[in-house]
């Protein structure tokens, strides 16, 4: 019995290690836990999630806003020429200058203006010449008015009263064109319910002068040209047939469109266009193939009969031209004129040979 008794109290060594080593673990984790516990800012406060940082109790509270505004001071400047010339009823020309200040949102943007010869040695009074005008007091704009022609150079400063900071732009006489004027010797103008126009021969070539000129009555800038063209109006087409015996014409019924001439690239298969055009120097030129009067889309030829398809009838009314616009590139200035491509004489005839009485 006794040995039986020994027995069950007998501890297995392998149920030893296991519980020790379970009370081991549980040790570990309760130490970690209290460790992590302790992971805190001196605040007592956990870090932020963008900075890592502990959020500070003692900060003075933001306004409702949740903005503190602070002024932003001027940090650039720069200056700009931002208009074409306009011309006033004194013969004066003026442009607008614009300064920008930078950053874009600085609380005091006012800037002062200044206008002097560059040549510190003149004597000249600028005011004869050149004034600037700020919009208003502190503005950002100015008018820059040439009053007459001179040479030299000046020189317009702006000036930001916050920072001091400047920019400056020179102002040259250089005889910029403010008009164009485009005229033809060859050619008288006519007058239509649309206005004044030229009427340019089939066949024929014309040359037309460009003189520009300004207020001043001084154009010393190099010019270039460009020009396009416009046409206005519209005729009328439908097919027709045309009998080659006996000159003979007929229209078909139902057929009839409306084509602006607008729209018209191509005349016939004969002839691509109306009129080609070309600028050289001053100089443009003009050479006129046909009228739109030989207008169609398409023919075909059937022994002595031919159709045409969509084939010139008549004018829609009288109000229909070519709109001729020039520009000088460098200015931006420009004209316009207008043309009508007609029908010239080619011939004449008497009926009779020799007449008798």
């Amino acid at each position: 019995m006794k040995n039986a008794r020994n027995e069950k109290l007998h501890i297995n060594p392998q149920v030893v290690c296991i519980l020790l080593l379970s009370l081991l673990l549980i040790a570990c984790v309760v130490c970690i836990g209290g460790l992590g516990a302790n992971m805190t800012s001196p605040s007592g406060q956990p870090p932020t999630e963008a900075t890592g940082k502990p959020a500070d109790n003692n900060t003075e509270s933001v306004p409702s806003s949740g903005v503190q505004e602070a002024e932003v001071k001027v940090q650039k400047l720069v200056l700009s020429q931002a208009s074409a010339a306009v011309t006033a009823a004194n013969g004066s020309v003026s442009k607008t200058l614009t300064a920008y200040v930078y950053p874009e949102d600085a609380k005091n943007k006012a800037v002062d203006w200044t206008i002097e010869w560059l040549d510190t040695e003149e004597t000249r009074d600028i005011s004869d010449y050149l004034t600037l005008v700020p919009d208003s007091d502190g503005s950002a704009t100015a008018q820059l008015t040439c009053l007459q022609a001179f040479d030299g150079e000046a020189l317009v400063t702006v000036t930001s009263r916050e920072g001091a900071f400047f920019d400056t732009c020179r102002v040259l006489f250089v005889g910029n064109p403010s008009s164009v004027n485009v005229s033809c010797d060859a050619l008288s103008l006519k007058s239509g319910s649309f206005g004044t126009y030229y009427e340019i021969g089939a066949g024929n070539s014309y040359t037309f002068d460009i003189t520009p000129d300004n207020v001043f009555g001084t154009v010393g800038a190099e010019c270039n040209y460009t020009f396009e063209v416009k046409g206005h109006g519209s005729f009328k087409t439908q097919t027709q047939y045309y009998y080659t015996v006996n000159d003979g014409k007929t229209w078909e019924e139902g057929t009839e469109q409306t084509v602006n001439i607008a729209d018209v690239t191509t005349v016939s298969k004969y002839e691509p266009s109306v009129f080609d055009w070309s600028v050289s120097g001053n100089k443009l030129t003009v050479n006129v193939n046909c009228t739109l009067e030989s207008y169609y889309t398409s023919s075909v030829r059937n022994g002595n009969m031919i159709t045409y398809e969509n084939k010139f009838r008549e004018y829609t009314d009288d109000n229909w031209y070519y709109e001729v616009i020039v520009t000088e590139t460098n200015s931006g200035v420009s004209t316009s004129f207008k043309v009508r491509p007609v029908k010239t004489v080619t011939n004449v005839v008497l009926a009779d040979d020799i007449v008798t009485f």
